[in-house]
């Protein structure tokens, strides 16, 4: 047989990475089943189209309608898209078109009539009386450059196959082709079965031009003779000698001799003599031995066989001046030979003996000799002539009659015999097929009731023998078809009555009393009168196929409600890169319907072309590895929405090959965006807390290890926490983690082998490896399975940190447990893709445009308590608490006018009436035409996500109180040290010094009382804090002096952070406490002012300008003395603090010292 040339993306998230890897293991797990299935449908199919044709072959005759279902098998087995039979017309070696299905006009034109050898592949098929393919014609040295090439294109074609059609007999009788829209080699299986068809074809129609002609030949011979005895068909080819029996004539003609003494010839149109009677001497010793001579008897024969018409002769004398006389032998018309007589005289005429003597003198003939043969030539009367004539005229037109008749007649039996041999051996070759074929053929007699004839294999379908069926009666046989399938196949056939066919599917009880399924394709004869007389057919097991198809069905049911229903982007796409298949959450996305969207690229449907390169890099990456790839990448529809995807593209094979591929999108942008927002947290979390770690490290060390709990803490809230140290054994579980194990929370917590016998046995050595790896890794995480005691086994996951000491020698380990069995187990629902909407948690729900309730999901059940009965054809507006009424009809309306409603969040009411929160999604729904005709609506219950938020929000708090009730306390305790390091000197001044640190400290001390006591934990009422310290101030050096009074003048709803509130609190110690303690004598009366206020606001950026005075007008800091060169460390202190704020500060000395401080901040108000 001649054959011619034939983003790669990380995974971000784990979770979506198990959700993608479980739904395509459930698809190929699906897949693995479907395709054998698949297989068998297809062998079966293609068995079933063959025997088909093998039915029809048996009881039709109608040529055309064979070649056009020869044509439609062809195209099926081979999977192509077009197809024709061309015939192969013997007398002039061209190829006709017989049948065909899918071709234009200009192609029919083209290819009516084509000649062997010519540039097409059906002309080089029989050229080569073998198989051409071409895989793809553009690759073609056998197409390129030619006029079919261009006809080819422009009927979409890319490939085809031509099989020639050659009898058992090895007669070439013509070819069938199959071409194909895509480059493609057919399989051998696909070659095998075409193999088998054109054979079977060639056999039929071979087997229909023999009975033709066998037709043609059974006709009354008579006829055929009366047309031989009246001639009017081209006989030109017809030789004398094969008309008559030479012998018989020539033993005619020589009685006639005797009688007439004339002589007779007999001769061809070549001038060959059949029959020759009565020659003279002078003839056979003379003129017939000289070359000129018999040149002239040559020229005779052919002048007296020439332009003489039938029923007459020809008189001549010859150029050896001798008469001879002609008359023809016709045939059909056409002259085959005439019958002569000649080298006579007429005895009424005188020789000129000079002239022969000249004549033998001329050729060298002997004179004497010449002359005396001369005198033996006869001398005839002339009505001797016309008398022996008129004979040979007779005889002539008999001869023309009746030999070529019985040459004919012969030849026609002959001709009928080997037809009839034909014939006989294809109807044997038939039997044989019919005989060992798996399917079962049969007819039945409808005059007896009985079936006459019922092929063997019958008996390994149903356990019967064919002696048995055909015994069965039809009532018999009726009893053996399933109850419910009884009516039906006497429906059909009762119409196959009056349409003479039919096909029926039923189920048979056996021999054992299984059923069976079997296809019946029967075919109806009836007689003269037009009454049924007998019925045949071919009958076949499908029950695998039907068992087949049964789970086939049910497979892509759960396939296509899982995906119709999903709210992933769903897509499949071919080698072009053009959409097969998009789901509705795909059309929502792209913002088209599905029918715009299936046969389309992306960049057809105007994606933006770098995205565009992206995904068609991924598409070829998948269809030259078959290994599946992730991506992830920005998306924004055509409606202006953001999404953020992450796809999982994967390869789906067919024989091997990978055809398409499947692509499962989800939209994480929510995700990524909490993500990037806890990140935000954590690293101003980590700043905050290096800063705070920075300005307290000389003097908290010992508060080091008690951040390092609080960071712990914010990781471990609600979940289970533990902590074990390696050095004494000792482990510590927290209530959650007692519950997670449904541990008794009396016993203590188990050592590390108990922990492993709670490890699921299949998890136990992973988990321990990992456990003793991590001890190098300092940090780890993983997710196991555990047994309860009860039996029931749950999923955690676990992380941890391994803490070292100076030597790098791990001690001890802290971590936290999670138990994320329900979330394992939502997962796991994922992968079953059982019914993804009816599975749904969410309650997806459709109703009309007036808000009647059309759909209702199980995921709506659960979240509203209605069942589908219960609220199907009501208005949604049941679900509407009292404050509400109308809410669900206005978010109607903005989906009318085109609105977006997405993850809107309201209060609903479920059927007991609780109010549950949900968060609520909206969408259009268009019929076929494009009408907007229904609402589509995801509604999600968040009651217990808003509970976690606000147990979460308290949480937050509490951790925030618990850090400054923290830091109050350590600098008490530091306070506390100092007083009792002050009582082992009693020099004055380091005694203040003391006091002076103590009351510093109880600035910041007093600034984390405030925080911890208040509902907000970021920011402090500075202004309530400055009363408090003051009043405390005042008290402490009241003992010095009852004379001096506070004035305060402060700002309301001052409310400051960390940074700002602690050196001003510090600056207002300094100050304050210089002035009660060198500002006035002991009896000396006087006032200390404060004022804090706002001096500017900027309302854009929420910054604000303050000032804060502090005075007195006691003695006065002396006019000489400069700020900056005091000695004074509080002093230089509030300097230094000053320009921490960024601020300015101005000294006035009159009456007294005033202190006015100027700085900036940006304002955070909390909510009292």
């Amino acid at each position: 047989m001649t054959t011619f040339d034939r983003l790669n993306a990380d995974e971000s998230d784990n979770t979506n990475k198990e959700l993608h890897t479980g739904i395509f293991d459930c698809k190929r797990s699906e897949n693995e089943l479907i395709e054998p299935r698949g297989k068998l449908g297809v062998e079966t199919r293609d068995i079933s189209i063959l025997h088909k044709l093998s039915k029809r072959y048996l009881g039709d005759s109608d040529l055309f309608s064979i070649f056009q279902e020869m044509v439609e098998a062809a195209i099926a087995i081979t999977r192509a898209d077009k197809g024709n039979i061309q015939i192969l017309d013997s007398s002039t070696g061209k190829l006709k078109l017989a049948a065909q299905k899918g071709f234009s006009l200009r192609f029919l034109e083209f290819f009516e009539l084509v000649d062997a050898g010519k540039a097409a592949t059906c002309g080089a098929a029989i050229e080569r009386m073998e198989r051409v393919v071409v895989e793809d014609i553009t690759c073609s040295p056998g197409l390129l450059e030619s006029e079919a090439l261009d006809v080819l294109l422009d009927e979409g074609v890319r490939a085809i196959q031509s099989t020639p059609l050659v009898s058992l007999s090895g007669k070439l009788l013509g070819v069938i082709s199959t071409y194909f829209s895509q480059a493609h080699f057919p399989d051998e299986r696909e070659l095998m079965l075409i193999d088998i068809l054109a054979r079977q074809a060639a056999d039929i129609i071979e087997r229909q031009q023999a009975e033709e002609k066998l037709r043609q030949s059974e006709q009354c011979p008579r006829l055929r003779l009366e047309n031989i005895l009246s001639p009017d068909r081209e006989m030109a080819n017809l030789e004398l000698a094969e008309i008559i029996d030479v012998q018989a004539v020539q033993s005619l003609m020589e009685d006639f001799h005797k009688l007439v003494h004339m002589t007779v010839g007999l001769n061809d149109l070549k001038g060959n003599v059949l029959v020759g009677v009565g020659w003279q001497d002078i003839c056979t010793k003379f003129h017939r031995v000289h070359p000129e001579t018999c040149k002239h008897c040559i020229e005779n024969d052919i002048e007296l066989s020439t332009v003489t018409p039938p029923g007459e002769f020809k008189l001549h004398k010859c150029k050896n001046n001798m008469w001879s006389v002609a008359t023809p032998v016709m045939v059909g018309g056409k002259q085959v030979g005439s019958i002569l007589s000649g080298q006579f005289f007429f005895e009424d005429e005188l020789l000129n003996y000079e002239l022969f003597r000249a004549q033998a003198r001329k050729y060298g003939f002997n004179e004497e000799e010449y002359i005396a043969a001369l005198e033996k030539v006869p001398r005839l009367s002339r009505e001797a002539v016309d008398t022996g004539m008129a004979f040979l005229m007779a005889f002539a037109n008999m001869v023309s009659q009746l030999s070529y008749s019985n040459i004919k007649l012969s030849q026609l039996l002959n001709e009928r015999d080997a037809l009839v041999d034909a014939l006989r051996e294809s109807e044997e070759r038939f039997r044989w097929v019919i005989e060992n074929s798996l399917d079962a053929a049969y007819r039945r007699n409808l005059q007896t009731d009985r079936y006459d004839y019922m092929s063997p294999v019958i008996k390994q379908l149903t356990g019967f023998s064919a002696r048995e069926i055909s015994e069965m009666t039809t009532s018999k046989t009726l009893d053996r078809i399933h109850p419910e399938d009884r009516q039906m196949v006497t429906e059909k056939l009762t119409r196959a009555s009056d349409s003479g066919f039919g096909t029926v599917e039923y189920r048979f009880r056996c021999k054992d009393g299984k059923y069976l399924w079997l296809a019946d394709h029967f075919r109806v004869t009836k007689d003269q009168n037009r009454k049924p007389s007998f019925i045949g057919g071919i009958v076949r097991d499908i029950t695998k196929r039907k068992l087949a198809e049964q789970e086939l069905v049910e497979s892509e049911k759960r396939f296509r409600t899982l995906a119709e229903n999903s709210p992933d982007v769903i897509t499949r796409f071919d080698k072009q890169n053009r959409h097969m298949y998009a789901n509705p959450a795909a059309a929502k996305a792209y913002g088209l319907s599905q029918a715009r969207i299936i046969g389309k690229t992306h960049g057809e449907l105007g994606m933006d072309p770098v995205l565009v390169n992206f995904w068609e890099e991924c598409h070829q990456k998948v269809f030259a590895t078959g290994e599946p790839e992730t991506m992830e990448f920005k998306y924004i529809s055509p409606q202006g929405k953001e999404y953020y995807f992450n796809t999982r593209i994967v390869p789906e094979f067919t024989n091997g090959k990978v055809c398409s591929i499947l692509a499962i999108s989800r939209d994480i942008k929510d995700k990524k965006e909490a993500e990037a927002r806890l990140k935000d947290t954590l690293d101003n979390l980590e700043e905050l807390v290096k800063a705070r770690t920075a300005e307290l490290e000389k003097t908290y060390k010992s508060l080091e290890e008690s951040k390092r709990g609080l960071a712990e803490a914010q990781k471990m809230a609600n979940i289970g926490s533990w902590y074990w140290d390696f050095l004494t054994g000792e482990v510590n579980w927290s209530e959650e983690m007692y519950r997670i194990f449904g541990r008794d929370p009396k016993k203590l917590a188990p050592s590390y082998n108990e922990y492993l016998s709670y490890i699921h046995p299949d998890d136990r050595d992973y988990v321990d490896n990992t456990l003793r790896e991590a001890v190098s890794s300092r940090f780890s995480s993983v997710d196991h399975r555990i047994v309860l005691d009860n039996g029931e086994v749950r999923t955690i996951h676990v992380r941890f940190e391994v803490i070292f000491n100076e030597e790098n020698l791990p001690v001890r380990a802290r971590g936290i447990v999670q138990d994320i069995t329900e979330r394992k187990k939502a997962e796991e629902k994922i992968k079953t893709l059982v019914n993804a909407v009816e599975s749904s948690n969410d309650a997806i729900i459709t109703t009309s445009l007036e808000g009647v309730v059309t759909s209702w999901n199980k995921g709506a059940e659960q979240v509203y308590g209605y069942s589908a009965e219960e609220i199907l054809g009501k208005n949604i507006s049941v679900i509407e608490p009292p404050g509400l009424k109308g809410e669900i009809g206005q978010l109607i309306e903005k989906i009318k006018n085109n609105d977006k409603v997405q993850y809107y969040e309201t209060l609903q009411l479920k059927k007991d009436g609780t109010p549950i929160n949900v968060s609520v999604s909206l969408s259009q729904i268009f019929n076929s035409s494009g009408d907007f005709v229904a609402v589509s609506a995801i509604s999600r219950d968040i009651t217990e996500r808003k509970k976690a938020e606000k147990i979460l929000a308290k949480i937050e708090e509490t951790r925030k109180k618990e850090i400054h009730h923290r830091i109050k306390n350590n600098l008490q305790v530091i306070s506390s040290l100092l007083d009792l390091q002050a009582e082992k000197f009693f020099d004055n001044e380091v005694l203040e010094a003391f006091r002076e640190s103590q009351d510093r400290v109880f600035s910041m001390s007093l600034i984390h009382e405030e925080l911890y006591k208040g509902e907000g934990t970021d920011t402090l009422d500075f202004s309530a804090y400055l009363q408090k310290l003051a009043e405390n101030l005042f008290q402490t050096y009241s003992l010095r002096s009852k004379n001096l009074n506070l004035l305060m003048d402060l700002e309301e709803n001052a409310f400051f952070n960390m940074d700002i509130a602690v050196p001003l609190g510090i600056i207002v110690n300094e100050l304050v406490s210089n002035s009660l303690k060198h500002a006035f004598t002991e009896e000396e009366k006087g006032e200390i002012r404060i004022k804090l206020c706002r001096e500017e606001k900027n309302n854009e950026i929420q910054e604000s300008c303050f000032s804060l005075t502090i005075s007195d007008n006691g003695k006065g800091i002396p006019e000489n003395l400069e700020f900056e060169r005091l000695d004074s460390l509080g002093l230089q202190l509030v300097s230094t603090l000053v320009d921490q704020l960024d601020g300015k500060i101005e000294i006035k000395r009159d009456q007294g010292t005033e202190f006015r401080i100027t700085f900036n901040l940006i304002e955070k108000f909390d909510v009292l």
